[in-house]
């Protein structure tokens, strides 16, 4: 996060905190011995919506049960607020490949690639099958270890065996992770208890409404269609709020219309502190989502470019070529 956005921050956390707690007398009274007594200054408010009175027979300025004293009810809404407020801070705006090389015995599926995206972008990675996509997302998102070269967040090396980085990334693969015994919810609860998610009950129902699988909450993974298993293999995803969310054929196996909803729902999330890399053969939804566009060859990259550099005839050109030259 910038400096200037820190202290921009700072500044609506203050103007808040000082809504909620107005300068000027105390709303707690204090004897001379020191205690918190309720009932002076502003007066405590109580459920029944009056000032709430002193207990029968308690000393005046003893402590009264059950009460928060002034700095932990202040300390228990300033972190209210900074949740609400969106100011926790991101680690990672920044993504890089640097010369990454992953084989599989003889074989080669990356040869070398080198890219680079930022926080608000949106990365489409585009290729025939054989290119060495999938092997690509699995090298960034850290499931896979490369045989040679690095991945770069934020300036830094990743692997995927440091839990800071898996904690701030969201993978959705050919294989969902779904427990097939399992019902939907019970799923996402036991994913968000890996991600030690707070209010796990609220965060599955958050990401079942944003993937529209509600309806679904009741059901057991094995009685869920193709299109519906990858709705909530999103859903597992986006659970913890992943500040980088790699997606491989996400509309694969959805209709047109959820195929639809799922890239209004990505280009939503669309934000200075995300990052999405998105592996698909839909150059239409792909090209529409994606702000950068990478193209791989035999695992290669022969195209980066900004999205408005790229002609989907050219792309759709390049992909035609290669198959006639492997014909």
């Amino acid at each position: 996060m910038r400096p200037r956005d820190r202290k921009a921050g700072r500044r609506r956390l203050r103007d808040a905190q000082d809504r909620a707690f107005p300068r000027g007398p105390p709303a707690y009274g204090t004897s001379a011995a020191g205690g918190w007594r309720p009932g002076h200054g502003t007066g405590v408010t109580g459920a029944g919506g009056g000032d709430r009175a002193d207990p029968q027979g308690a000393p005046r300025g003893a402590p009264v049960r059950g009460l928060r004293s002034p700095q932990r009810l202040r300390r228990t809404v300033l972190r209210a607020l900074r949740r609400s407020a969106g100011t926790r801070r991101r680690r990672f705006l920044t993504l890089a490949a640097r010369n990454l090389v992953c084989s599989y015995g003889p074989t080669r599926a990356l040869d070398g690639v080198d890219l680079e995206v930022a926080g608000d972008s949106i990365l489409a990675v585009f290729g025939p099958n054989g290119a060495g996509k999938t092997t690509l997302l699995k090298a960034l998102s850290g499931e896979r270890k490369p045989d040679a070269g690095r991945v770069v967040a934020d300036g830094k090396a990743v692997t995927g065996s440091d839990p800071a980085w898996r904690g701030r990334v969201g993978l959705v693969s050919h294989r969902t992770g779904l427990y097939m015994k399992l019902t939907v919810m019970e799923n996402l609860l036991f994913f968000a208890s890996l991600h030690a998610v707070a209010g796990p009950a609220d965060a599955a129902s958050a990401a079942l409404a944003a993937v529209g699988g509600r309806e679904l909450a009741g059901t057991r993974a094995e009685a869920l269609s193709r299109g519906q298993r990858q709705r909530i293999a999103l859903a597992r995803a986006l659970l913890h709020d992943p500040d980088i969310l790699f997606l491989d054929e996400p509309f694969s196996g959805l209709d047109p219309s959820g195929a639809d909803a799922l890239a209004t729902m990505l280009g939503a999330r669309r934000s200075p502190e995300r990052i999405i890399v998105l592996v698909t053969h839909d150059l239409r939804r792909g090209l529409g989502l994606a702000d950068r566009v990478v193209l791989l060859r035999r695992g290669r990259k022969v195209l980066d470019a900004a999205r408005a550099e790229c002609e989907p005839e050219a792309l759709l050109e390049l992909f035609t070529g290669d198959a006639r030259g492997r014909a």
